[in-house]
């Protein structure tokens, strides 16, 4: 037997909502990122002939969901269940609110072959019991907590046969397992000063509310597939082989050399001391998140020296560090670098941020530099709002300032005419 599982599709990501893309030409190209993710999972699924697909959770980023998506998680189903494939999908947290959840239209179909659990239950399924665990409306209106609901579910799951193996399918947080990566280069240590966990490879979830892995001991199960993290990881289940199926699509710069893919369950597999009977399908085509960091020549530099065929349609963030002066310096040579970046690398969106150098200048960041941080393109006024800041703070001589600003004005437009 063949079980697909495929967690956190997070169809309806909305951002950078003002590129839209070229295909899905009504939804920013980050949304059709993710609709392209799953479609691949729907092709591999099908193409290997599993016999089942577990959703485990956040079909949807939020529980307000357009029509074009969800017609378009509908076409995908009917492809599962017209090659005779049925489905088993689970609430998430993103799938909810206290009112109700994304997925009651398809529900209320009572589709014979798919089946959407908003909460617990367990279903056999030729030899095996599946225990299925999703995030439950009476979790999200805080009716139960998530240690109760789970206890009361294990009092069920210990009624059954213990002969006949239990597959376990979850979407929750578990204690121990990783969140979000860090690197700990210099670069990010830099970038994040008081930032302990930048000097550590993984920032691990520490939430007294979620499940521990001693709590999944109890459920006896011989595999735990879990969704709602989005790093395909193993957590340390004694007797269980436990896992993150983690997402189809990178979701921020934090997962930009993260593996994406899904799992498939196959009992015909020989035993693999690591995956047990599984495998892991990786997705070959996720965007490139691409993060720079550094003053404005280092950003350049580095960025000439990258495999720029690595980088084809990135995503990249370009982070400066360094003074409010070497922020000017940055800005007043962004639009015509931006250009070159996408001149090679054909860039989707370009962002930007500052990230303060020095400890004395770590304070918030200004409301004209928080407006120039998202902005796609910089004019001259741009640098003059941040360059009057700067120069208020030293003097309140408005004949200085006025000759100062001036004096900026006529540099920046000397450096443009040059870089023409």
């Amino acid at each position: 037997m063949k079980i697909a599982i495929i967690s956190d599709l997070h169809l309806n990501k909305m951002m950078y909502k003002k590129i839209i893309d070229t295909e899905f030409t009504q939804l920013p190209f980050r949304s059709a990122d993710f609709m392209r993710a799953f479609r691949w999972a729907v092709d591999k699924s099908i193409e290997a002939k599993v016999n089942l697909v577990v959703i485990g959770g956040d079909v949807y980023d939020d529980y307000s969901v357009n029509n074009e998506i969800r017609g378009f998680f509908s076409t995908q189903c009917e492809r599962f269940l017209n090659n005779k494939i049925p489905m088993i999908v689970l609430t998430g947290n993103h799938d909810v609110c206290k009112r109700h959840h994304a997925l009651q239209d398809i529900k209320d179909l009572k589709l014979k072959n798919l089946i959407v659990y908003d909460k617990p239950d367990i279903k056999e399924f030729r030899n095996y019991n599946l225990l299925i665990f999703p995030y439950s409306l009476d979790i999200e209106r805080k009716n139960i907590t998530i240690q109760d609901e789970f206890a009361k579910f294990v009092e069920r799951v210990k009624a059954l046969p213990k002969d006949v193996p239990k597959l376990f399918f979850g979407h929750f947080g578990i204690r121990g397992a990783q969140l979000n990566n860090y690197t700990d280069d210099e670069e990010m240590a830099r970038a994040y000063l008081t930032m302990e966990k930048a000097k550590t490879k993984a920032y691990m979830n520490y939430n007294e509310r979620d499940l521990t892995p001693e709590d999944l001991e109890k459920l006896e199960a011989k595999y735990i597939f879990m969704g709602d993290f989005h790093n395909f990881q193993f957590i340390n289940v004694k007797n269980t082989i436990t896992m993150y199926a983690g997402s189809l699509e990178k979701n921020n710069f934090n997962e930009a050399d993260k593996r994406k893919g899904f799992i498939i369950f196959d009992d015909e597999l020989s035993e693999d001391s690591t995956m047990g009977q599984t495998r892991f399908i990786e997705n070959p085509c996720c965007r490139p998140m691409l993060e720079i960091f550094g003053n404005f020549d280092e950003i350049k530099e580095k960025f000439t020296k990258l495999d720029h065929s690595q980088y084809q349609g990135a995503v990249v963030k370009l982070s400066c560090i360094g003074t409010r002066q070497d922020f000017v310096t940055f800005i007043a040579g962004l639009n015509d670098f931006k250009k070159e970046i996408v001149s090679k690398i054909h860039a989707v969106y370009i962002l930007h941020k500052r990230i303060p150098k020095e400890s004395a200048d770590t304070k918030s960041m200004s409301l004209v530099e928080k407006e120039m941080e998202e902005k796609e393109h910089l004019e001259e006024a741009d640098v003059l709002d941040v360059v009057k800041e700067i120069i208020s703070e030293t003097t309140k001589d408005e004949t200085e300032i006025k000759a100062m600003l001036e004096l900026v004005s006529d540099i920046y437009k000397k450096a443009k005419e040059k870089n023409k």
